[in-house]
This record gives C-alpha cells, structure tokens and sequence, in this order.
C-alpha cells in the first residue's frame, strides 16, 4: 500500500509539473520530507527524476543514452535499465533490425549528401540557359540567326536546339544575309564590348570543357562573372554593391575582392595626351 501511495504521490507530481519539465525546475512536496539529497524516479519517464533539497523536489534528466534506474536510483546506461513507463530506444532498434535485416537505413540517414557552395548559382544559370534555348522555338533546321550582343558567334537551329557556331577570324555574322563573311561586308552594328555593359548578354562565348562549372572574373564589370555551362560562358551579376573575387571565385565586398578591369579608353586617353603635349616641347 506504501508503494502505491508513492507510485501516486509522483503521478500528481508528473501530472502538474509536465508543462515546465525542465532541470532546475524545483516545488514544494511532501513526498522529499526526511530526504534530503535523495533521488526519486519521475513518473511517465524514463529519463527524468527528483532531487530532493529541504523538503523541495528538483526536476533532473539524465544525459545522452542514458536513464533514469529506480532501483539503483541514479542514471545507467539504457540496456541496463528496465523501465515501466517507456520503450527502451535500444530495444527497439535491436528488434527491427532482427526482424527486417535493414542495418544500412541508419547510416544512410547519417550521412546526407553535401553540397557545393557554387551550385547556388545554378539556378540563375538555368534561367538564363533556358531563354537561349527558346530562341528555335518553331524555326526550321538549318536556320541561322544572329547572337545577340556578338558579331562574330551566331546561333544554328537543330531540332529545335541551339547550337552556338563561331565564325571564322576575322570574320563577321550579317544578320541580313546570315552567314559569315568580311567586317565591311557584315555590316554588324552590334557593339559587343559596350553591349555586354548595358545588359546581361545570354552567352559570352565557347568555353572549354575542361572548365565546366567555373566561375570566371567578367573583364568589363567588377559586378559580373561568367560561368561555364554546356560549354558556354554564361553572364552572371551578383549582389547589388558587390565586386566578383577573382581569388575566392565569388562575390565579395569591394574592398577585400580588389577587382581591376582593363580600361582601354584611359589608355588611349594617355596616349591622345602624350602625344598633344609633344607639339608643346617643340621650338618654332
């Protein structure tokens, strides 16, 4: 009959403390008079237990794999315990794997695949990819048109794909006549170089295989690289304010990316001085 007086005593105790379960957490009881400094087994756990400290019971939880036993009154390991109020984990991992042999379930749960940093860019590059690939959407095979922003590359239609042609050196694509012939003959007005500035060109050129997936720092634009797919250098931005890092291969603050791009017209600016300043050394 003690027993059960106990074995009650701590179902109220459980029922009105389970909503502030937490180590620490103390309350008045009558169950901790004369035992202070003693454990008492928490009831509807297998894991939590009282500490007894003048005449206040102190809710504790055991750490890791173990739990609570009430018959040595301090925490074992879970083998060693045999509790009443929950199914021991061990138990019952033993006894699914006896049933049905799966022993390789947990370790592929354990060990998830991992994941490049720089395929976050891929969906951009999808995007992007996707819109090029429009562009022979109901055009017959063997049809020729024009790259936007590139004189010299142009586009073949085949089964409805595109594929990215390069004309010969020193060679242009006529949009007119659409094949490649010489630069006065083309008539290409596409400025490639500024075009590629003012905005995001498809494609910026065949890149080799052996570089698919790179990123490479833009020459144009500290806010913009180029990412190999499908053999294609792709035209991407990043963030507003931020600079591409040559050195990390992604974008960072402007500062610590130090990217420079090759600036042509202050070089020939330099040189339109130089040679202006030259009259001036000369004696009349």
């Amino acid at each position: 009959m003690k027993l059960l007086g106990v074995l009650w005593t701590l179902c109220l105790l459980y029922k009105t403390s389970l909503a502030r379960i937490q180590d620490g957490f103390s309350f008045k009881t009558s169950i901790c008079d004369g035992k202070n400094g003693g454990l008492l087994p928490m009831y509807g756990t297998c894991r939590g237990y009282y500490v007894c400290l003048d005449g206040n019971a102190v809710i504790g939880s055991c750490d890791g794999s173990t739990l609570f036993n009430p018959k040595t009154l301090h925490c074992d390991d879970a083998v060693d315990v045999d509790c009443i109020f929950e199914a021991k984990p061990n138990n019952y991992n033993d006894g699914s794997n006896s049933e049905s042999g799966e022993d390789e379930e947990p370790q592929e749960i354990d060990s998830p695949p991992t994941r490049r940093p720089s395929k976050q860019q891929r969906p951009v590059a999808k995007q992007l990819l996707d819109t090029f690939n429009r562009v022979c959407a109901g055009k017959k095979d063997g049809v020729t048109l024009a790259k936007e922003g590139s004189c010299s590359e142009y586009i073949v239609c085949e089964s409805k794909q595109p594929h990215l042609r390069v004309c010969p050196t020193n060679q242009h694509f006529s949009p007119t006549r659409r094949i490649c012939m010489k630069p006065k003959d083309a008539k290409c007005l596409v400025g490639h170089e500024n075009h590629q500035l003012e905005e995001p060109a498809t494609s910026a050129g065949v890149c080799p295989e052996e570089k698919e997936n790179s990123l490479v720092a833009h020459q144009k634009d500290c806010g913009k690289f180029l990412l190999c797919s499908n053999m294609m250098f792709l035209v991407m931005d990043c963030p507003i304010g931020l600079h591409f890092n040559s050195k990390t291969s992604r974008c960072d603050y402007p500062k610590i990316a130090k990217c420079q791009v090759k600036e042509k017209g202050n070089k020939a600016a330099s040189k339109t001085k130089t040679s202006a300043r030259k009259p001036k050394n000369r004696r009349l």
